[in-house]
């Protein structure tokens, strides 16, 4: 199995809306057993080019198998993104999950090294294990359904910008 990972163009828009549907009604932690865009989503599946937000999306040839996507948080331009992410089933632990997300890191390092948050279920072990591993935190802030994470690049004057293990070389403006 060869997938690629790019940004979101109009034309996916029926393939991801199926593969988002697919997660929710398969996953237990998501919030919805259906997509159900909300008003940061409807803007990004709008516009796509739009610079303030990100949306990768992975595919099988040309089938949506998994997404990515950056909101900025509130209307501060300059505050942290949340970060979404999903991936029908048969593609998970393949490394794909990873692979979007160091590609969203990178976007994310290019705007000024804003930081990232999420939130998942407390029981979602292989998404925390994966969510660790590039880099994300525990806050502490949890309860029965939901455990709070952030990532905070670490730039050091002068030195090369690394994305958890891999150095960062997207350009995905």
């Amino acid at each position: 199995m060869r997938l690629t990972v790019r940004r979101y163009m109009s034309g996916d828009l029926g393939s991801l809306w199926a593969t988002i549907d697919a997660v929710c009604g398969a996953v237990p932690y998501m919030a919805t057993d259906r997509f159900e865009p909300s008003p940061a989503w409807r803007r990004v599946l709008t516009q796509p080019a739009c610079r303030d937000h990100l949306l990768l999306v992975a595919l099988d040839g040309h089938d949506v198998c998994g997404w990515c996507r950056l909101f900025p948080v509130g209307d501060d331009k300059r505050s942290a993104f949340e970060l979404g992410i999903g991936l029908r089933a048969a593609y998970c632990g393949q490394g794909w999950g990873s692979a979007m997300l160091r590609r969203a890191q990178a976007w994310a390092l290019a705007r000024g090294a804003r930081p990232i948050v999420l939130e998942t279920h407390p029981d979602n072990l292989p998404a925390i294990r994966c969510f660790t591993r590039c880099g994300f935190r525990d806050l502490g802030l949890r309860s029965a359904e939901r455990l709070e994470m952030r990532w905070v690049a670490t730039v050091t004057q002068g030195a090369p910008v690394h994305v958890g293990a891999t150095l960062s070389t997207y350009d995905l403006r």
